[in-house]
């Protein structure tokens, strides 16, 4: 009977995307919270992972609110419409008992970008086999939505320079589709309420 050599520890962690993902977390010396601290997700800014327990894969983001930003995920990922394919994909496969919301860190908002961006740096979460984030640098959607916008006008009909999309199609209760084409410019007409 022929046997095979041993492999050693160290080449098996190299092969396992769950090994490699540890491997990460640990030479940051990030510990996730205890089952307590996770349900106490607090509404302040800070950086997070959105962690795949069955893979051991996550997901690195930032929020001003974290309370708010992991309702939105999680909301998103049960409708199957989060703009993350591969984390939904994830979710699909394991189901929402295998993820987790886990605080990592908490920072002063003038501060969230660049900590992001470290830890991103950090944990090389843009590898497939690491990690779930699509882009290399840290985004802020809001300040996207913050950008004053021009050739618009409001329910009633009058031109209006919009600063805030998402505040302007709350305050006239428009719909998510009629924010979204006015957010992607596709929409120079007099807007409907929805």
């Amino acid at each position: 009977m022929l046997l095979k050599p041993a492999r050693s520890r160290k080449s098996r962690a190299r092969r396992s995307p769950a090994a490699k993902s540890a491997q990460v977390l640990s030479r940051c010396n990030f510990q996730g919270p205890s089952q307590k601290e996770s349900l106490l997700i607090p509404r302040t800014s800070g950086i997070y992972f959105i962690v795949c327990k069955a893979t051991g894969r996550f997901y690195v983001g930032s929020a001003l609110d974290l309370l708010m930003r992991r309702r939105t995920h999680w909301n998103a990922l049960r409708g199957g419409k989060h703009g993350n394919k591969y984390l939904q994909r994830a979710w699909r496969r394991h189901g929402e008992a295998n993820f987790e919301f886990q605080v990592v860190e908490l920072v002063r908002p003038s501060r969230l970008l660049a900590t992001e961006q470290s830890w991103l740096n950090k944990t090389r979460c843009i590898d497939r086999s690491i990690g779930f984030n699509i882009l290399p640098r840290a985004f802020s959607s809001s300040s996207a939505a913050v950008q004053p916008r021009k050739g618009f006008f409001d329910p009633s009909g009058r031109p209006v320079i919009i600063k805030n999309l998402h505040k302007f199609c709350r305050q006239n209760r428009l719909s998510f589709t009629a924010m979204a084409q006015l957010y992607h410019g596709r929409s120079k007409l007099k807007s409907h309420k929805g």
